[in-house]
């Protein structure tokens, strides 16, 4: 992920990007902490997709014989049906149609061994899920009535478990209709789930009839006040549209209508909780396509980059925190007493710009999951991509006044719900100047705060790393989405005596980072999100220069050609010490830092030198890598490119926020705990 950075008050750089990653599929590594041991397998004569340990094949999928609603001209976005069964040992124990999306869709490759064990013994399976990760290709000759052989490509997830599949299809076209047969073959262990294939890379038009309307007791319905703020696209420097703007009044009734709404729906059960979310997630994914292009007309994400990571990470945290909830513990005993997990109740939900839908799901899911009832201010700078999410919930029938959205800026809006004496918890993602008003607003009121704020991240390339492809690697990471990423790895730590070597490295992977429009397919990354931002930008870059720092790459400006848009060219400045302005403040641009060490203490010196504490990457031997990850005083570390876990647990240390978001912690934030003692007498 990156950290997702604002320059207003609502939001700062806090919030992370889930796959920190580009637009493009290369085959990645992937991370499987806790992985069960065993093989995934095929019987391509069959079509059987499976997963086998020492105990032998205990599940698998075989899909049945037709995949509808696909034609020569299906546009991404179309939902054709699987259907199949699923099969454990060889018999068949439930009839699945598995939705399968024509959009990117990335999920965890998350294995848990008591959860399938637990499936063998009670004989309860969820329903499977195949989603496609590219669009099938019919061909330019494919017609109604003629024969072809093509492949779908996607992953599919029977009881938690993930994989990438490929399925070669013989099929008869029938009109609109594909009839086939299939097999399948799983991609290797090594290879990650690869994100999907964004739409057509052209902009269009997405109906944003609730613009300056809020989403308040489970109904749209006008602001009290006639204050607009036009939203502006970074690209083109052109209005998009434009949003009401709240104010205290708006607040009042968003979290009157949750309080009201807490009682019954702290009640819900399990199951019910568990179906709610079921829908959520199914609304969601038919508005993937929509949602992707409304963030890319807000921030300025390439369209793909826009689908395929940033609308994608909203339905993976869905996801996670869906199985999280299933597994989840809310009562166990204690001597004779019971302790019992309660939702914490009314919570305030404020998200920045960098990372809307990822930093929305993320706080969103989990209380949803917890049982709380909640009032989302988004930020005002991206806010759109947040009311398609409020009709994707209304769609999906969350009840009335579980979730309100009010739109605002943060000293309004995000000061009014922080300070509110009904509200019992403020989520607050963005910069920790803005993070630091959000707790003093809250503090006579005693509320819960939890904050994921800035970053100044220290990527470690240890000396027995390669070198050269390690820096290239984390130069297009560092500029992905535009270096708008809380957990951006900006400050590059290298063998001093290897200075020169790495930064000739760097330059040549940021020469290679294509700057443009976002609708552009060559664009690797767009503009920066605001004028103010690039600004900002701006003038840190001129401050590096100016307190002797060598560019390598990129510099003051804009690149060439991009007069219009809020263009910033991929810098990297190298023999940089950890003193300078540009290795001290957090930029939330594409700009890296190189800084150079002398041995292993000095790196980790170099990288806790920091107010932050939000992310860390060390490259280099695996066990070396691992001992110096304890020492490094953050709370995320990647090791040797590993990319994020929605499973574990995302938030920092120091100046970068305090409480955890992702995963079980991630829910657990939303819950009070409860001790009823002698319960057990």
């Amino acid at each position: 992920m990156r950290p997702p950075h604002r320059t207003t008050d609502s939001a700062g750089s806090g919030s992370t990007s889930p796959a920190a990653i580009d637009a493009d599929t290369s085959p990645r590594t992937a991370t499987t902490p806790g992985a069960i041991a065993g093989a995934w397998t095929v019987d391509t004569s069959i079509g059987e997709f499976s997963y086998e340990d020492s105990t032998g094949t205990f599940v698998g999928f075989r899909v049945a014989e037709e995949l509808s609603g696909v034609g020569s001209t299906t546009a991404v976005g179309r939902t054709p049906t699987v259907t199949g069964r699923l099969e454990v040992e060889g018999t068949t124990v439930i009839a699945v149609a598995i939705e399968a999306e024509l959009a990117a869709i990335t999920t965890n490759d998350s294995r848990r061994d008591d959860r399938v064990q637990d499936a063998l013994e009670t004989g309860e399976f969820p329903t499977a899920r195949f989603q496609l990760t590219e669009p099938i290709d019919l061909g330019d000759d494919a017609a109604a009535g003629g024969a072809v052989s093509v492949e779908a490509t996607g992953t599919l997830t029977i009881h938690g478990i993930t994989k990438t599949v490929t399925m070669p299809l013989d099929a008869q076209l029938t009109g609109d209709t594909i009839s086939s047969n299939c097999s399948c073959s799983s991609v290797g262990d090594d290879e990650a789930p690869r994100v999907g294939v964004a739409p057509e890379s052209t902009s269009r038009e997405i109906n944003m009839e609730h613009a300056r309307e809020f989403y308040i007791g489970g109904k749209w319905v006008p602001p009290h006040g006639d204050e607009t703020l036009a939203v502006i696209n970074p690209a083109t420097e052109q209005e998009i549209d434009s949003i009401a703007m709240g104010g205290s009044v708006d607040v009042d009734a968003a979290v009157a209508a949750a309080r009201s709404a807490f009682e019954d729906y702290s009640s819900a059960t399990r199951d019910e909780r568990l179906a709610l979310l079921d829908r959520v997630i199914e609304v969601y994914g038919s508005r993937m396509g929509d949602i992707g292009e409304v963030i890319s007309q807000e921030m300025g994400a390439p369209l793909k980059f826009a689908v395929n990571a940033q609308s994608a990470a909203g339905i993976g945290h869905l996801m996670t925190v869906r199985q999280v909830l299933a597994d989840f513990e809310f009562e166990h005993e204690v001597g004779t007493s019971l302790v019992v997990r309660e939702p914490v109740g009314v919570c305030a939900l404020i998200t920045p710009w960098n990372w809307p839908l990822n930093q929305i799901t993320c706080k969103v899911g989990p209380a949803l999951a917890a049982g709380c009832t909640m009032v989302l201010k988004p930020s005002e700078v991206a806010p759109l991509s947040a009311i398609l999410f409020a009709e994707v919930l209304d769609e999906a029938g969350v009840p009335p006044g579980v979730f309100n959205l009010v739109q605002g800026d943060g000293a309004t809006v995000g000061a009014a719900l922080s300070a509110h004496p009904d509200v019992d918890m403020v989520s607050f993602t963005g910069s920790t100047r803005a993070g630091i008003e959000v707790a003093r607003a809250a503090a006579p009121t005693v509320k819960r705060v939890a904050q994921e704020l800035g970053g100044k991240s220290a990527n470690i390339i240890l000396d027995d790393a390669d070198l050269a492809t390690t820096v290239a690697r984390d130069v297009a990471i560092m500029c992905s989405n535009s270096g708008q990423s809380c957990n951006a790895p900006s400050r590059m730590l290298v063998p001093a005596a290897r200075m020169d070597e790495a930064a000739s490295a760097a330059a040549a992977a940021a020469a290679d980072i294509t700057v443009g429009d976002p609708n552009d397919e060559s664009s690797r990354i767009g503009p920066v999100v605001s004028q103010v931002q690039y600004d900002r930008i701006q003038g840190l870059i001129e401050k590096g220069v100016a307190e002797g720092a060598r560019v390598e790459a990129g510099g003051p400006g804009k690149p060439d050609g991009l007069d219009t848009g809020y263009y910033v060219k991929p810098t990297v400045f190298s023999h940089v010490t950890n003193d300078m302005t540009i290795a001290r403040e957090e930029i939330f641009g594409p700009v890296l830092v190189m800084i150079g060490y002398e041995d292993d203490d000095d790196a980790v010196r170099i990288a806790n030198d920091t107010a932050y504490g939000l992310s860390g990457y060390i490259s280099g031997d695996a066990e070396r890598a691992r001992a110096m990850a304890r020492r490094i005083r953050t709370g995320n570390v990647h090791l040797n490119g590993a990319q994020p876990d929605f499973n574990a647990p995302f938030g920092g240390y120091k100046q970068s926020g305090n409480g955890r978001e992702w995963g079980a912690l991630g829910m657990e934030e939303y819950l009070e705990t409860k001790a009823i003692v002698g319960y057990t007498a």
